[in-house]
Parts: C-alpha cells; sequence; structure tokens
C-alpha cells in the first residue's frame, strides 16, 4: 500500500509518529551504507538497528490499527489495573542510551490519593517487571506490547529501580545489554503511542542508572 494510503489509515498518527522517528534515522544509516569506513563499526550497526526498530513498530502498527485507535478503552482498562484516574495524572515515557524511564505524577500536587497510588502502582511494577511479569501493561492494552518477549526472556540482564518524585514516582530501565536496550526502546514507544503522551522518540545520548 502507498505511503499516503498508510497515513490515512485508522491509527495514521501512530504510524506517522514511528515513520518520522524512522527517517530520524536515516542519515546514521546513509552514512554506514555510504561510507561506512568513516564510522566505527560498533557505532554503524548500532544507527542500522535502531532504524530498522522503528521501521519494524511502524509497519506492526499499521497492521494493527486497533491498538493506537482505542486510547479510550486503554484509559478505562488502565484506571482499573493502576488504581488511579489517566484524567487526574500524567504519563511520561523517556528514551535513554541504556534504556528509559517510566513517569507519572499527579496534575494536582494537592491530590495526595492519586500520588499515593501511583507510587503503590511504580513499586509494585518495579518489582513484577523484574521478575519477567508484564501482566499489568498487557491487561491495560489488550495485547503483548512490543518488546516484552525479549524483556521477559533477558530479565535478568535489565534493572528497574523505582524511586519517588515530588507528585508521583518513575521508574529507571537500565541495560548493558544491546537485545534489551532494543526492547525497552521499543516497549516504551508503543507506551507514548498508545497513552497518547506525547513524547519526544528521540534517544538521549546520556545514560541513567
Amino acid at each position: 500500500m502507498p505511503l499516503a494510503q498508510a497515513v490515512a489509515a485508522p491509527g495514521s498518527a501512530a504510524v506517522v509518529f514511528c515513520w518520522q522517528a524512522c527517517l530520524s534515522c536515516c542519515s546514521p544509516l546513509r552514512r554506514c551504507i555510504v561510507q561506512p569506513n568513516e564510522l566505527e563499526t560498533s557505532v554503524c550497526y548500532r544507527e542500522v538497528a535502531v532504524y530498522f526498530l522503528f521501521l519494524s513498530l511502524a509497519l506492526w502498527l499499521f497492521q494493527n490499527p486497533q491498538i493506537p485507535s482505542s486510547q479510550q478503552g486503554v484509559m478505562q482498562r488502565g484506571d482499573r489495573t493502576m488504581g488511579f484516574s489517566h484524567e487526574k495524572t500524567a504519563h511520561h515515557f523517556l528514551l535513554y542510551a541504556n534504556g528509559g524511564e517510566i513517569n507519572v505524577c499527579a496534575n494536582d500536587p494537592a491530590d495526595k490519593a492519586s500520588i499515593d497510588q501511583i507510587r503503590s502502582h511504580l513499586g509494585h511494577v518495579a518489582k513484577t517487571f523484574a521478575s519477567g511479569d508484564f501482566h499489568a501493561p498487557m491487561l491495560i492494552h489488550d495485547t503483548t506490547p512490543p518488546g516484552v518477549p525479549t524483556m521477559t526472556r533477558l530479565k535478568d540482564f535489565i534493572q528497574y529501580k523505582y524511586s519517588e518524585t515530588e507528585h508521583g514516582g518513575r521508574i529507571l530501565l537500565s541495560t548493558d545489554n544491546p537485545q534489551a536496550v532494543d526492547a525497552i526502546h521499543a516497549f516504551l514507544l508503543f507506551q507514548i503511542i498508545d497513552h497518547h503522551t506525547g513524547d519526544s522518540p528521540d534517544i538521549n545520548s546520556a545514560s541513567h542508572n
């Protein structure tokens, strides 16, 4: 199907989001192909891998248009599973060189109930993810998010560090395993799309532990 038809299909916003992220890797990819001797081989391979990660996710979302177009269902299932309201809180998903971050905060700094529920949920999630249990996101999104099978298989190579923030909490996901890094990025990109957070798909070059 031509790209013009693809972006007009249901879920097109998600496809365009991933396609733009994919195109952002085109220059490094082109340099790897045309001028391979000017780059470190490991960096070249890494950039090519990231390019195809974004491309694969864009194609997956196009083939499953019902996923990004069902935000209402995500919100309803999320409220039940997480114990706090999407309307009273804000999710953010950030990509780092060695993993990423899940960050949730209450919209109202005085909303102590939501803050407590966020902290309880994220503290629990950090433990279940570390054990390879991704039942909660599978329930919320009504599918197995991209990256989950690999994150489950490589659970011993991924660290999940929970900490409280001023108005909520966060989980830092970190690893030295390249496959696990790619899986974490795929998982977080899917969260950005399905939760409609508006977070950047760019990978922060800094590492966080």
